[in-house]
């Protein structure tokens, strides 16, 4: 074996094999979409019998041989692409691919080297349901778009059918922390009402209470902790004693919002007269809205305390509030 030709020089041709491993090369043999809508495949403007794989590009790793190398595609306006309707007995899972259909390796003759079609949206029927790659057996080159989840008796095809499998090529992804320590005077959790209040209440250290969302931002993977707090005693140890409610995570940038799903804490009284210090931990991943990529928006941890019990939990000058965001870059639908 040898090194491959240099096709850096005057004079010199560029040979597909060298081509196809330099792009491979490039992108450390990764495949996907490349931008956040390529390729993205939805129902008709009016629903029917088939699906339309949208604009974009795409880079699929070859698979028929060793040193293959990787192909670039890009696909300009809208493919309608035809799928079977389904009998009466059952339903379906049919999926949605990108695949490279290059002569050299399948053996059929080249009409036109320089203007083929290469790639090719296609349909891999009756998959196992939940499948969310190319089959395992299959030698192909391609990457999978979507899958369609196909009632019986169904041959128009609906978006609430369609699951959306684009990766991207290169993901991008990048992390904030914001972290607030202490707190005088005294800031007890939840004012027990129905309403949700900032806890701890004070403005926060480093770049203030406002977070850099990135344009290409589509996915949020948040951990929040509140360390240390303190339940003070109550004189009891029963239920009622009990420090109960709910905290959660809140962006917004003027009357725009993203607000998490909140978790559950319940922390029980274990002396009548001495309190202890507690740490509550939560976590989730969200879809970041259009309305909020690209904006520097404001960031608040949260409570909403449960009525009917006295204990507290209090974030005093001890505590630690801190916010950990890893912001992603995943193929997402709403572009707007």
């Amino acid at each position: 074996m040898a090194f491959q030709g240099v096709w850096a020089v005057d004079g010199s041709t560029i040979a597909g094999p060298l081509m196809r491993l330099m792009h491979g090369s490039a992108t450390r043999s990764g495949e996907g979409v490349v931008d956040i809508g390529d390729l993205a495949v939805r129902e008709l403007a009016v629903p029917g019998t088939s699906v339309r794989v949208g604009s974009g590009a795409t880079t699929v790793l070859g698979r028929e041989i060793q040193w293959q190398g990787s192909y670039y595609s890009y696909n300009t306006g809208d493919i309608e692409v035809p799928i079977t309707p389904t009998g009466s007995g059952s339903g379906r899972s049919d999926l949605i691919i990108a695949r490279v259909e290059d002569p050299t390796f399948a053996g059929s003759p080249w009409t036109h080297n320089a203007s083929d079609t290469l790639v090719y949206a296609r349909v891999i029927e009756d998959v196992d349901p939940g499948e969310t790659g190319i089959p395992a057996g299959e030698t192909i080159s391609a990457i999978p778009l979507a899958r369609l989840d196909i009632p019986a008796s169904t041959g128009t095809i609906t978006q609430d059918m369609i699951v959306d499998l684009r990766q991207m090529m290169d993901p991008r992804s990048t992390q904030v922390v914001r972290i607030q320590r202490g707190m005088d005077p005294i800031d007890y959790a939840g004012d027990v009402t129905d309403a949700y209040e900032n806890w701890p209440n004070n403005p926060w250290n480093l770049a203030g209470a406002r977070v850099p969302i990135p344009a290409w931002a589509t996915q949020a993977q948040i951990r929040a902790t509140w360390a240390q707090t303190l339940l003070e005693a109550t004189g009891g140890t029963g239920g009622n004693n009990d420090a109960r409610g709910q905290v959660r995570i809140r962006f917004y940038n003027g009357s725009d919002e993203l607000v998490t799903t909140p978790t559950a804490y319940n922390v029980n009284q274990t002396s009548p007269t001495n309190g202890y210090r507690t740490t509550i931990s939560w976590a989730d991943t969200v879809s970041i809205p259009s309305y909020l990529r690209g904006v520097d928006a404001a960031l608040a941890m949260q409570v909403r305390g449960t009525s009917g019990f006295n204990g507290r939990l209090a974030f005093d000058q001890y505590a630690v509030g801190s916010v950990e965001i890893t912001f992603n870059e995943v193929p997402v639908l709403d572009l707007a």
